[in-house]
């Protein structure tokens, strides 16, 4: 994890020191939106911790999804909102390139969370005969997750250089997700 960090910290500064000045005075000279891309993180992560706890809770005696189907849609709804909000907001300065880290990394531990207790509770769901209504939460949270990526990422400076790190962590949490949709038999939508 430092390795990257400081890969990242080195590529930056090369590529501050390489651009032309023009590039990085539009950059830097807007105020960096971190607070609107934490802000609308946080709520994916909080929809994430609460469908957590839902799934494990689960009882496929009871074959009852509505907490389930309800922190789904939340977080469908936290995942949309924030799309708009991050892309409506200013890009982010050089300086604020490693403090998008912080969350993303959170939010990539946070999905694999989701995707080892469904997996955990698989068995249960197709006992409770849910694998179906699963899978389309599953495959909706895939689709959702692509925008709002792209909108972290496309907030980043210097994309063509950023572009390179920023794009494979965004990549790991939707493999994630699609992982868990193919663990449910499903494909993943395109």
């Amino acid at each position: 994890m430092l390795f990257k960090n400081g890969l990242i910290v080195a590529v930056v500064a090369q590529a501050a020191i390489a651009a032309p000045l023009q590039q990085h005075t539009t950059t830097l000279m807007v105020p960096a939106d971190m607070p609107t891309i934490q802000e609308n993180v946080d709520k994916v992560l909080s929809g994430i911790d609460k469908i957590i706890g839902d799934i494990k809770a689960y009882s496929p005696e009871k074959k009852d999804l509505t907490a389930l189907l309800a922190d789904s849609a939340a977080i469908l709804s936290a995942l949309a909102d924030g799309t708009t909000k991050i892309k409506a907001s200013p890009a982010l300065g050089v300086a604020d390139v490693l403090s998008i880290l912080t969350p993303v990394g959170s939010l990539d531990t946070k999905v694999a969370d989701v995707a080892s207790a469904l997996k955990d509770k698989k068995a249960d769901f197709e006992k409770g005969g849910q694998i179906k209504d699963v899978l389309d939460q599953l495959q909706k949270q895939y689709a959702a997750t692509i925008p709002f990526s792209k909108a972290i990422t496309g907030s980043l400076p210097l994309p063509s250089v950023l572009g390179i790190i920023a794009d494979p962590i965004a990549k790991g949490i939707t493999d994630k997700l699609a992982g868990a949709v193919t663990d449910f038999g499903g494909t993943v939508p395109a």
